[in-house]
Parts: structure tokens; C-alpha cells; sequence
């Protein structure tokens, strides 16, 4: 996806379920069953509405010819089986993003669909199936809240969507560096999560200043931040990538609200906020918890079908893997326990989950696959063990162990991609930044170790 383009359009049907027509309910082309088709014509056959007066009087009845019943438990299923409709429709047209084996072209929930093309070219025909969709069903496109963004990886430009249109509106076009707001969180299409960040640091902010000088019961007031800054935080923690420093400073954010609700001054510690309560404190939960538990929840969700997303998750954390140079899961935690990296920036969900969970835990794979599988043959940090040999100094070790995770990284994470016949080339733009020990202790322990076709003779 890096190297090519994609163009994506944000739908936003208005009062979806209000105005779905009813002869669209009843389709045998769906493949149901007839007799059920039949019974739910029956259902909706007579269905009507009423306003019920304050005195109890009761008017008219009001006859419903769209839209599916209010309230009623089979409403969003029969929603789901309408919207079904234009959803298989699109897979049919083709035109959507690949990975791997899975082509997604749609992403729906509840009445929010987005459509993904590789070019214009596929959603301006996505976009004339919507229409005639909308026609069918009876329902509309909310065309103010709907918005066009798209983006050339390769030239880092931004795609010329002036042409696409929707009947006979033309959507908001957002550039690719600006956000959009996708099932609660905000991002762009470059995958830049900056903006969720600013939003939960903006509303912490925001909940303190109404904090100022309240009159409210302290508890109530610390019960009313747990509600309105946590939450709020939590609800994108998997998604929006924080890194140290930004976990830090939200977290002092964090304390000053705490001190205003209890109406204490600064110069009450910290930790009377985080420990447990039989050490005196109220025992709020940290950020970087949060953060961990909300990644394992996702992933969980990814993986609990087997569906499409759950191959996605897959490939993605094969992929995650393979970039540590690592030929196992089991592997790549053990190198990422051992190297003991602060909280960073992460590419992908499954590298956040990887690095979140091999901080203090041992996570069981088998939803994946066995631990000690191999994911990657020869995986490049197979070259160099975590333990060192005595001799060696520890900094110096652990500046090659990093140089060699940069290798993988850049793409090459089998020791072949390395090989020239029997020596071991270094990637250019790394043979001056890399310190002579440290290269020293790559070629030493290289030439000790047995690859697949020979034995590493030399290291340049």
C-alpha cells in the first residue's frame, strides 16, 4: 500500500433505517427463504404508528410504508440484510485494496459505509452503484456529512477527486493530511493518529477547567473525572499510537485533575493517585495499562471470528515478526523483553500488541498459531543470541543487536538477504554509522553460525 494510491469515500446514509422502502425488505434474491418472506410481508403488512396524548388519549393509527419498526429486536438485522445488498454488489465491481489473499473494498457499521479503491477510475463506479442502490432502497445520502479523500504513497500527492460525484451532489473533499472522523477516532488517510491524540488531550484540558474552583463533594468531583477523562482516553487507546512522552504528559494532566477535584495542592505525591488502596491510595488505573488492555481486547476481537479480518490480523502480525528479524512469535517477544524498549510509535496494531505485551506478560499464540512455529526461516536475529559471550562488553552487544533490528526493519529480515555467496554484506547506508566493535561482534558471532546453503565467512 505504501507504493501505490487509494481514494476513499466516507458514506453517511441519513435516517437509514426510517426510510429503508419495504418492498426491499421482502427480496427472494437474497436468498431467504420464501415462507420467511412471506411471514415477514404478514409482519409488516398492517405495522403502523401512534401518538399517545399525556391524558391517554389515542389518535388515529398512522400507516408505515418505509422503514423498519422502532424498538423492535429484528430491525437492525433487516437493516443489515438491506444494506447486504449493496455491499455484495460492490464486491462484485471489484477495484479494492489487496492484502494478500483478502480484497476489501467496504467497511460498514450500523448505517456508516466507507468505500476503498486503488484509483478514482473504481469509485467513480462505486459511487454510480450507491446511487442506483439508494434508488432501490429508498434511502438517501447525507451528502454534507459525506467526505472524498485519497493519496498517491509513491508521490506523497494528493489525488485529483474533482470529478467524482454523488447524483447530484459532490461530497466534502478532505486532503490527505487533514482528518477525518471514522467510527468515534480521528485520522488521515496517511495514517497520521496526531489529531486523536491533540482531541483526548484537549478534552482532559477541558474537563479541568470546569474543575476550577467547584463546590461540589471531592469524591463526587474525582467520580466525575473518572467518567469524563479516562474513557475518553480509553476509547481510542489501541488506535491512536501513543508513544512516552505523550502517555507522560496526559498523565499529568491526569494529576491535575485529580488534585482539583480533591482540592489538594501540587505538592501531594503521585502515587497517593495510583497505588492500591491498602497502601492509602485510590488506585487509578495508569495509561500504559489502559493502553494494554484495550490493545489485547482488539486484537481479541480481530481474531474471535474466522473471517476476512481475522486472515488480515494474521498476514499483519506475520508481518510484524518477520520486521524484528525474528523466525518465531516466541522469538520475537523473547527479543523484545530482552532489549526492553520504551514506549514508542508503532507501524500497525499488531506491532503495538507485540511490543505491549511483551513488556510484562506471556501471551499463549494458539488463537495464531503455535509459538515456536516458525514464521520466517533464517530470521536475521538468529545471528546473534541474547546472551553474550563473556568477553564481549555489554553496550557493544547491544549496539549490534540494534543494528541488526534496523536490518530488518529496512526489509531484509532473513540472514540471505544479506549473503553475497559465503559473506555477509552490510547495508550501505549503514556500514558508516555502525561503531567497529560492534561490527567486530557481528562478524564473529556471524561466522559462527551455520545459514541454510553455507556458513558466513566474512563480514563487510
Amino acid at each position: 500500500m505504501g507504493q501505490g494510491t487509494i481514494s476513499v469515500t466516507f458514506l453517511d446514509f441519513e435516517n437509514y433505517f426510517n426510510t429503508i422502502s419495504l418492498p426491499a425488505l421482502f427480496l427472494l434474491k437474497l436468498g431467504i427463504n420464501e415462507n420467511d418472506v412471506q411471514a415477514l410481508g404478514s409482519y409488516y403488512e398492517h405495522s403502523h404508528m401512534r401518538v399517545i396524548h399525556a391524558d391517554g388519549e389515542k389518535p388515529a393509527k398512522i400507516p408505515l410504508h418505509r422503514g423498519v419498526r422502532q424498538g423492535c429486536p429484528l430491525s437492525p438485522i433487516l437493516g443489515g440484510v438491506v444494506v447486504n445488498a449493496m455491499l455484495r454488489w460492490l464486491d462484485f465491481k471489484g477495484g479494492g485494496l489487496s492484502q494478500g489473499d483478502v480484497v476489501t473494498i467496504t467497511l460498514c457499521f450500523a448505517d456508516n459505509s466507507t468505500l476503498m479503491t486503488i484509483n478514482v477510475h473504481d469509485m467513480k463506479v462505486l459511487l454510480a452503484c450507491v446511487k442506483s442502490y439508494c434508488q432501490w432502497a429508498g434511502v438517501k445520502i447525507n451528502i454534507v456529512k459525506t467526505e472524498l479523500t485519497g493519496y498517491d504513497y509513491k508521490r506523497q500527492y494528493p489525488l485529483d477527486l474533482n470529478n467524482l460525484q454523488l447524483g447530484n451532489g459532490k461530497p466534502e473533499i478532505v486532503m490527505p493530511w487533514d482528518p477525518v472522523k471514522y467510527l468515534g477516532f480521528r485520522h488521515t488517510i496517511t495514517g497520521d493518529l496526531a489529531f486523536e491524540r491533540y482531541y483526548v488531550r484537549n478534552k482532559s484540558l477541558d474537563t479541568i477547567k470546569q474543575l476550577t474552583k467547584h463546590m461540589y463533594h471531592p469524591q463526587q468531583m474525582y467520580w466525575e473525572v473518572q467518567v469524563a477523562i479516562i474513557p475518553n482516553f480509553r476509547y481510542s487507546a489501541a488506535i491512536a499510537n501513543w508513544d512516552s512522552k505523550d502517555i507522560d504528559k496526559l498523565e499529568n494532566l491526569w494529576m491535575r485533575a485529580f488534585r482539583k477535584a480533591w482540592t489538594v495542592n501540587a505538592s501531594l505525591p503521585d502515587v497517593t493517585f495510583w497505588v492500591g488502596p491498602e497502601q492509602g491510595g485510590l488506585e487509578t488505573s495508569k495509561a500504559r495499562a489502559i493502553i494494554t488492555s484495550e490493545t489485547i481486547s482488539l486484537m481479541n476481537q480481530c481474531l474471535c471470528l474466522d473471517d476476512e479480518l481475522r486472515q488480515v490480523t494474521i498476514q499483519d502480525m506475520s508481518q510484524a515478526i518477520a520486521h524484528l528479524g525474528c523466525s518465531t512469535i516466541a522469538e520475537a517477544q523473547a527479543e523484545l523483553q530482552w532489549n526492553g524498549e520504551a514506549w514508542q510509535q508503532q507501524a500497525s496494531l499488531c506491532h503495538r500488541f507485540r511490543a505491549c505485551t511483551s513488556r510484562g506478560m506471556q501471551i499463549k499464540w494458539t488463537v495464531i498459531q503455535i509459538a515456536d512455529t516458525p514464521i520466517l526461516i533464517n530470521g536475521l536475529m538468529n545471528l546473534m543470541p541474547f546472551s553474550k559471550p563473556a568477553a564481549s562488553n555489554e553496550a557493544d552487544w547491544r549496539e549490534a543487536q540494534m543494528w541488526l533490528r534496523e536490518m530488518a526493519g529496512m526489509g531484509l529480515h532473513r540472514t540471505e538477504s544479506i549473503m553475497d555467496g559465503m559473506t555477509l554484506i552490510l547495508p550501505t547506508k549503514l556500514k558508516f554509522k555502525i561503531s567497529a566493535r560492534a561490527k567486530s561482534l557481528i562478524e564473529t558471532v556471524a561466522c559462527t553460525v551455520s545459514c541454510t546453503h553455507s556458513r558466513i565467512q566474512d563480514v563487510r
